[in-house]
């Protein structure tokens, strides 16, 4: 006998909880509380804060497919915008950052998050990098 609740029976497939429009998840996921009791140790001490705390080279991860031009243009335009995709040479570690963007493409007298006069060809930035 057939039941109306038995959705094999009326040959439909069952409810999938999860959704085609659902964002992938991250490969991998650093789980750390928001508020530690000692923050200066804990930047000291923890090996991926020593790390990234060194003076090193970063590269531009974003558009790898596109033409050199076209990426600098899309780099400057995104530090213009308030943010861009960056990744650590030496240790490998990624990171998007989005900070205050400039106005009108200009840049505020105390806002100097991007400076791009100080060395032709080049983008010094003076960011706070806060890790959640």
């Amino acid at each position: 006998m057939l039941s109306m609740n038995d959705p094999g029976a009326l040959g439909m497939l069952p409810f999938d909880g999860i959704g085609l429009y659902e964002q992938p998840k991250p490969r991998f996921i650093f789980k750390m509380p928001r508020v530690v009791p000692d923050q200066k140790g804990k930047f000291e001490s923890d090996e991926l804060f020593r790390r990234l705390s060194r003076e090193s080279e970063v590269r531009y991860t974003g558009y790898r497919d596109r033409p050199q031009e076209e990426r600098q243009v899309r780099f400057q335009n995104g530090c213009r915008e308030g943010h861009t995709e960056m990744a650590f040479v030496a240790t490998g570690t990624n990171m998007q950052l989005v900070f205050t963007p400039s106005t009108n493409g200009y840049h505020l007298p105390g806002n100097r998050d991007c400076d791009f006069e100080k060395e032709h060809g080049k983008v010094e930035s003076n960011l706070v990098i806060l890790v959640y």
